[in-house]
């Protein structure tokens, strides 16, 4: 049976992503212990914001796509700037968000992730990169890309 993880690294590598930036905390681990043979590296460093910030450099430097995997909660929101910088510039980049286990997730919480309104963050997030993507939408006449692109190359 696939996981849910190993589904998601075999969609990047079919993407052509060959590395991906990752924090890992309790909530995410299945990514690393799905990785493997065929799967793109997972390379880890100290903050949510550098997952992103490294996707981004690494997609820009070689034309690909990045790829970011954040912790829950607070650790996707840490990765706010970093991924308003890379709508912004217009970088093909994905930042994948962990999410508490459904067997975990009571009404009102029970989990320290899950507390406050995980909701209106998210939302937050969504808003930053859509007007970020309209603020960098750059000109497809010079040959800007958007990370739209690779999405529909690998069935996203």
């Amino acid at each position: 049976m696939t996981t849910v993880a190993r589904g998601v690294l075999d969609v990047l590598g079919r993407a052509g992503v060959r590395t991906v930036f990752g924090l890992p905390g309790v909530h995410n681990l299945a990514f690393w212990r799905d990785s493997g043979p065929g799967t793109p590296d997972i390379m880890v460093v100290r903050h949510e914001q550098t997952t992103v910030y490294a996707a981004d450099g690494l997609a820009r430097a070689t034309g690909g796509l990045g790829a970011a995997l954040t912790t829950t909660g607070p650790g996707a929101v840490n990765a706010a700037g970093a991924l308003g910088e890379a709508a912004a510039s217009n970088t093909p980049l994905v930042m994948i968000a962990s999410e508490i286990s459904t067997r975990l997730r009571r009404p009102g919480g029970g989990d320290r992730r899950a507390r406050g309104d995980r909701d209106a963050a998210d939302r937050t997030l969504r808003q930053l990169v859509a007007a970020g993507a309209m603020a960098g939408a750059g000109d497809p006449r010079r040959g800007d890309r958007r990370a739209g692109d690779h999405g529909a190359r690998c069935g996203l």
